[in-house]
């Protein structure tokens, strides 16, 4: 089975000043079991579109899906186990394990997300 596909969320923390920090987080699962997280990564820029190879998707564990369709069922289950808006889970799953991966980042300075599918090259 081919693993095209895979959900992601940059954000942007305004610091003042012209002071940014980048984020991009990508949803990892479990080897074993059915348990998700995210990967959080700092960046140098917002990303609206991302294309990532086989190998980093499998470095990272990033949960990768076949076609984006299955995407967007993760997608929207996920918003549904918590009944909220699909952007609403999405960056408040973010923002926990942003809480967890970098405490010293005030999460009341986000300044802009984009929550976005993005493809694995082979």
């Amino acid at each position: 089975m081919n693993f095209n596909y895979f959900l992601a969320i940059s954000a942007r923390f305004n610091f003042g000043g012209g002071k940014f920090r980048y984020f991009l987080g990508l949803v990892q699962c479990a080897k074993n079991e059915v348990k998700y997280s995210m990967k959080v990564l700092e960046k140098r820029r917002l990303y609206a579109s991302l294309k990532y190879s086989m190998s980093t998707i499998n470095k990272h564990n990033v949960l990768a899906l076949p076609d984006r369709q299955a995407v967007r069922m993760w997608h929207r289950a996920l918003a549904d186990y918590f009944k909220v808006s699909k952007e609403k889970a999405m960056l408040g799953f973010f923002l926990a394990c942003m809480e967890d991966s970098y405490p010293d980042v005030d999460l009341s300075k986000l300044d802009r997300f984009e929550v976005f599918i993005g493809e694995v090259t082979k």
